[in-house]
């Protein structure tokens, strides 16, 4: 390992080493120091062991986790003292598209997360050390956000503490699923209620959002799109299944009486089938017929207009143009 690639190394603790001795610098000194380091970095790594390359990989990587929290940190701190505004006169997002190419999503998500690591300083601590790394972090900051707003500053700050732990044991998406977990280890006796309640929200603001569209793409199909709560499409989607293994069990059984072995291997891209007059590979198969859609109608009814009716704000079952 190189000189140099062992100084890149060692400042990846280099926060955890200042918080010791004391000895802080200033964070444009840190990404100076670092940035001359990388002017110095040695190419030719033709000679070293497996061993040694497995550990720059993660030295890199901890130092990414270090210098991302650090951007998001820094990002935030200037979005809540307004400083784009004051300069450029425009927000921070806008500022950093135009002057750094990120995407206005981009931008967002960086001063959210810097949001966070500046609310929840144990986990900013544990992300610039490379404890955790930057999604780790993500994903922890999410879960912290969502807990419920009556918990104690107490609950909160043990509620960070089992999370950075959990960061040595889960990814960025284990660590995204366990707001519920979490909630029962803090808050066991309520946390049935929580639920229960966290449900009926969803159940409420998803009934509220259904919609169903149907749209000509103008190439001979329709695009249909929409959203229905899960309780309300599952019947849907059994029906459209079943409907697409009948078809399927139907195309095969016309291919096997115009002459195929019925054991046979069966090429999908071989498949001719003679609907509507036109010829359609197998991957029509999975259509639905269009004189078998009363039901399926009546199960989109049920399902998108409960009680057959639209509620109150229903953006329901349209035709595109």
């Amino acid at each position: 390992m190189t000189l140099c690639e062992q100084k890149l190394s060692d400042l990846v603790h280099s926060v955890d080493d200042m918080e010791t001795t004391r000895d802080l610098l200033p964070a444009s000194q840190v990404l100076a120091q670092a940035a001359a380091l990388f002017d110095q970095l040695n190419p030719d790594r033709g000679l070293l062991s497996d061993a040694d390359r497995l550990a720059l990989v993660a030295a890199a990587v901890r130092f990414s986790a270090s210098a991302q929290a650090l951007a998001a940190t820094l990002a935030g701190e200037a979005d809540a003292v307004e400083a784009a505004e004051h300069e450029s006169g425009v927000p921070l997002a806008s500022w950093l598209a135009a002057n750094e190419r990120l995407t206005r999503g981009e931008a967002h998500r960086l001063i959210r997360h810097g949001e966070n690591l500046t609310r929840f300083t144990h986990l900013a601590e544990a992300t610039m050390s490379g404890e955790v790394l930057f999604d780790q972090a993500n994903a922890i900051g999410g879960v912290l956000a969502k807990l419920p707003t009556d918990f104690n500053s107490k609950q909160v700050a043990e509620a960070e503490t089992l999370m950075i732990g959990y960061a040595g044991e889960f990814d960025s998406a284990g660590l995204a699923r366990l707001t519920r977990r979490l909630v029962e280890l803090l808050d066991p006796t309520g946390a049935d209620e929580r639920e229960a309640k966290r449900l009926e929200r969803e159940l409420k603001a998803a009934r509220a959002g259904r919609h169903l569209t149907f749209k000509p793409d103008g190439y001979g199909s329709v695009l249909i799109r929409g959203s229905l709560p899960t309780l309300d499409a599952e019947p849907l989607i059994k029906l459209i299944d079943a409907y697409a293994q009948q078809e399927r069990r139907a195309a095969l059984d016309r291919q096997d009486g115009h002459g195929q072995d019925a054991d046979a291997p069966i090429d999908p891209e071989e498949i001719r089938l003679e609907l509507n007059d036109q010829p359609v590979s197998r991957a029509a198969t999975d259509r639905v017929a269009l004189d078998r859609l009363d039901p399926l109608a009546e199960t989109i009814t049920a399902a998108v207009c409960p009680g057959g009716r639209p509620p109150v704000g229903f953006n329901g079952a349209q035709r595109g143009r």
